[in-house]
C-alpha cells in the first residue's frame, strides 16, 4: 500500500515543528510582536485614507493568502496549529523584508495579510507583492517538500478609493478586505468573459492514434489548430512572471479542454461508435492552487458521468524534481473524472519503471522532441517499451511526423502511434475504424510481403 499523502505531510509537520507546539509557540513569541495588530493597522489606515481623500489619490493596497487552507487543515489534522504558525511566521518575515520606510501590513486572520503600500504605484507593488509570495511559497516547500502540490500563496494589488475604508460602519482593516475582494471578484468575472470570447477563437484538431496490435483507430489526441497554438504561444513567450506563465497556461489548457468537450457532445449525438478522446494537460495546471488551475479541476467535475468513459488526459510537462508521490496525488485528483490517464516521460526519466497504482493507464512521448537526434531516440524506445509494459501500461508514442519515426516507436513495441506519418489532424474526432497506414501496410501485412515476393519473382523472370 501506498502511503495517502496527507500521513506524509502529516510526518514532514511533526519533524518540522520538532520539540512541538512549544517550540513553535516560543518562536513566535519572539517575532510575533513584530507584527502589527488590527488596530495599529487600523489607525494606520485610517490616517491614510483621510489624506488620500484630501488629495484625491487612491490608495495602492494588497493581499497576500495561503491557498487550499482547508484542505491542508484536514490532511494536517493536529498538526495543523503548527504549521499555521509557521506560515504566519515566515510571511511575516518576508513582507518585512520588502516594506518601505511608510509602508505598514497586519496579519488579518489564520490565511491573510493585506499590506498598505504608502509611496508606490499598482505595478511597482504588484511586483513586490510577486516577489514577497515566491519567497514565502519558497520557505514553506524548503521545510515541508511533501507538501508542495498543497502550498500557493496567492497575491492582489488593486488601487482603492480611501473613502470606501472610512465611516462604512466597519473596522478599516475589515473595509479594505472587503475593496480588494470586490476587485478581484471584477477582474476574474472579466478574466472570465476574456475566456469565452477566447473559446470562440480557439479551434481544436483530432489526431487518429493507431493501435498497432489491432490495426485500427479508436483513440484521438487533442491539439490546437496551429494558428491558435502560434498565437497562444506568443502570449507566452511574453511572460516573465513565473506565476503568471502557470496561469497562462492553465488558462489553455481551460480552453484545449472546453473546445474538446464541444466536440466530443457533438461526436456523442451521431449514430455509430464513438471516439475516445485524449486531452493533454500540463502537470502545473493539475498540481497548483491557481485561479485556472481551480477551474481547470471545477470543469472536470462537471463532466457528465456518460462523457468520462470517452475521456482520458495526458498529463505532459512533468519536472525532473516531481517525486512519484506528487505524480500520484495529482492522479488521485484526476481520477474520479476521467476513464484513464496518461504520463508524458521522456526516454531516460527514472520515473519509467516505477510501479503507480492508480487510474494510470499509460506513458506517452513525443517522437518531435527528438527530431534532431532518431539515432539516439532509436536506441533509447525499445527499453522504454519494455520497462513501461512490464508495469502493465501501455506506450503511446505521439509527434511521429516522419516515417522514420514512425517506424521506430512501432520496431520498439510502442501499443499506440499518432503523427502526420500515420493521419492528418481533422476538424472532428475520428470514429472507431480499420487504420493500416503506409508503414502499418509495409510492414505489418502479409499483402505487403506477397507484393514484394510477387515483385521480387517478376523481375528475375
Amino acid at each position: 500500500m501506498r502511503p495517502r499523502v496527507g500521513e506524509v505531510i502529516r510526518s514532514f509537520v511533526r519533524a518540522l515543528t520538532g520539540l512541538g507546539r512549544s517550540s513553535l509557540a516560543a518562536d513566535h513569541s519572539e517575532v510575533g510582536d513584530e507584527i502589527p495588530t488590527v488596530e495599529a493597522f487600523d489607525t494606520q489606515l485610517r490616517r491614510m485614507a483621510n489624506h488620500r481623500q484630501d488629495t484625491t489619490t487612491p490608495l495602492v493596497a494588497g493581499s497576500l493568502q495561503l491557498v487550499t487552507l482547508a484542505s491542508l487543515k484536514d490532511e494536517l489534522g493536529g498538526s495543523w496549529p503548527g504549521f499555521a504558525e509557521r506560515w504566519r511566521l515566515i510571511a511575516g518575515e518576508e513582507i518585512q523584508k520588502e516594506l518601505g520606510p511608510f509602508d505598514f501590513f497586519t496579519n488579518q486572520d489564520d490565511s491573510t495579510f493585506v499590506v498598505c503600500f504608502a509611496d508606490l504605484s499598482v505595478t511597482e507593488a504588484r511586483a513586490k507583492a510577486a516577489r514577497t509570495s515566491q519567497r514565502i511559497r519558497t520557505r514553506l516547500i524548503s521545510e515541508m517538500p511533501h507538501a508542495s502540490g498543497r502550498i500557493s500563496v496567492d497575491r492582489f494589488v488593486g488601487e482603492i478609493d480611501g473613502g470606501t475604508v472610512l465611516d462604512n460602519g466597519v473596522p478599516p482593516a475589515e473595509a479594505l478586505v472587503s475593496s480588494l475582494m470586490k476587485i478581484r471578484r471584477e477582474a476574474d468575472e472579466a478574466s472570465r468573459l476574456q475566456r469565452v470570447a477566447s473559446l470562440r477563437e480557439v479551434r481544436v484538431l483530432f489526431q487518429p492514434a493507431w493501435d498497432v496490435r489491432r490495426s485500427r483507430s479508436d483513440m484521438n489526441r487533442c491539439l490546437l489548430h496551429p494558428l491558435s497554438g502560434s498565437a497562444a504561444m506568443a502570449q507566452l513567450q511574453a511572460l516573465t512572471d513565473k506565476e503568471e506563465l502557470v496561469d497562462a497556461v492553465a488558462h489553455l489548457d481551460c480552453l484545449l479542454f472546453a473546445g474538446a468537450m464541444q466536440c466530443l457532445h457533438s461526436a456523442l449525438a451521431q449514430r455509430g461508435a464513438k471516439p475516445d478522446l485524449v486531452v493533454p494537460v500540463h502537470f502545473s495546471t493539475l498540481s497548483g492552487a491557481g485561479s485556472s488551475q481551480d477551474e481547470y479541476l471545477v470543469l472536470l467535475e462537471m463532466i457528465p458521468a456518460h462523457y468520462q468513459r470517452y475521456l482520458s488526459l495526458e498529463i505532459h510537462g512533468v519536472p525532473a524534481s516531481a517525486e512519484v508521490f506528487e505524480l500520484l496525488d495529482v492522479l488521485d485528483r484526476v481520477e474520479p473524472s476521467v476513464r484513464r490517464a496518461l504520463l508524458q516521460l521522456s526516454p531516460r526519466d527514472p520515473r519509467v519503471g516505477t510501479h503507480m497504482d492508480s487510474v494510470l493507464w499509460g506513458l506517452s512521448i513525443d517522437l518531435s522532441k527528438w527530431r534532431d537526434s532518431p539515432a539516439i531516440l532509436q536506441s533509447w524506445l525499445p527499453s522504454y517499451s519494455r520497462e513501461t509494459t512490464s508495469k502493465g501500461l501501455k506506450t503511446v508514442a505521439h509527434g511521429a511526423n516522419s516515417l522514420g519515426m514512425a517506424q521506430a516507436a512501432r520496431n520498439a513495441g510502442f501499443d499506440y502511434i499518432c503523427g502526420s506519418a500515420i493521419h492528418l489532424t481533422s476538424d472532428a474526432p475520428k470514429a472507431p475504424t480499420f487504420l493500416n497506414p503506409l508503414i502499418g501496410w509495409e510492414l505489418v501485412s502479409g499483402e505487403g510481403k506477397r507484393r514484394a515476393q510477387r515483385q521480387s519473382s517478376g523481375n528475375r523472370g
